[in-house]
C-alpha cells in the first residue's frame, strides 16, 4: 500500500476514535438563550458594563465569548476590550450581540437590543 492510501485511512480512524463522528453527526444544537440584562436607556458619557447572560438548556454559561456591534457608532460604541458600552451622543441605537463559538453560524444565536441615549 502506498502512503497516500494509508494517511486518509489512519486519519478517519483517528477521528472516529476521538468521538468527533458523534459531535459532527448531531443534527440539532442545544437550546442556547442569550438575554440582555443591561439598561435600555443610558446617559451621554455613561460607561456601562455589558450585561448579557447565556444559558444552554437553562444552565448559565460563565464568561461566554460575545461579539458586540452597534448600528450607529456615533451614538453607542464599546471599550477596546469589548466589555463596556459607552454612550457617545444622544439618539437611538441597536446593539447586535452574538455568541462566538465555532459550532454556530454567524447568525445563531444573536440578539438585537434597542438602546436609547439621553442627554
Amino acid at each position: 500500500m502506498r502512503l497516500w492510501h494509508i494517511v486518509p485511512a489512519c486519519g478517519s480512524m483517528l477521528l472516529l476514535a476521538c468521538g468527533f463522528a458523534d459531535l459532527f453527526s448531531s443534527r440539532e444544537v442545544d437550546d442556547v438563550v442569550l438575554t440582555y440584562t443591561g439598561p435600555t436607556a443610558v446617559t451621554v458619557g455613561e460607561h456601562t458594563p455589558v450585561a448579557v447572560t447565556v444559558s444552554v438548556r437553562g444552565a448559565p454559561i460563565a464568561n461566554p465569548r460575545l461579539s458586540l456591534s452597534s448600528s450607529d457608532p456615533t451614538i453607542v460604541t464599546f471599550s477596546a476590550d469589548g466589555d463596556t458600552i459607552i454612550a457617545v451622543s444622544r439618539g437611538f441605537d441597536t446593539l447586535t450581540i452574538k455568541l462566538v463559538a465555532s459550532i454556530f453560524t454567524d447568525s445563531f444565536p444573536t440578539i438585537l437590543q434597542p438602546v436609547r441615549v439621553n442627554p
